[in-house]
């Protein structure tokens, strides 16, 4: 070991930009929290109007679809082994999951069914 060299000079740079199970978790939570937020308060703001409700149903069900597409690349990436995207999606299925169910719940609570 050299007492002249900097331990700063041989540690590598740290990768710069999200690491793969953030970018996973966004790109799976993100969707499917939005699509549930928008599908609750149009059905609130729609005042009873039933194409409305219809229509921000529709939305709170796009979020469900893409909850099961997010299980598909879930298996996926389980089966290439790639660990930190598995993770990411796993986390962001389990706010996607909290989300749906919650607004689901307060939309069957006030008797506003999609």
């Amino acid at each position: 070991m050299d007492p002249n060299t900097n331990q700063e000079e041989r540690t590598p740079a740290p990768k710069k930009g999200m690491s793969a199970f953030r970018k996973a978790l966004l790109w799976t939570a993100i969707p499917i929290v939005a699509a549930s937020i928008a599908g609750i308060t149009g059905v609130a703001v729609s005042g009873g109007d039933e194409g409305g409700e219809f229509f921000f149903g529709l939305i709170w069900i796009g979020g469900a679809f893409y909850f099961f597409g997010a299980i598909i690349a879930l298996i996926i990436f389980a089966i290439q082994h790639e660990r930190q995207k598995m993770a990411g999606v796993l986390a962001g299925l389990g706010i996607g999951i909290v989300s749906l169910g919650a607004t689901c719940f307060a939309m069957i609570s006030t008797g506003q069914y999609i």
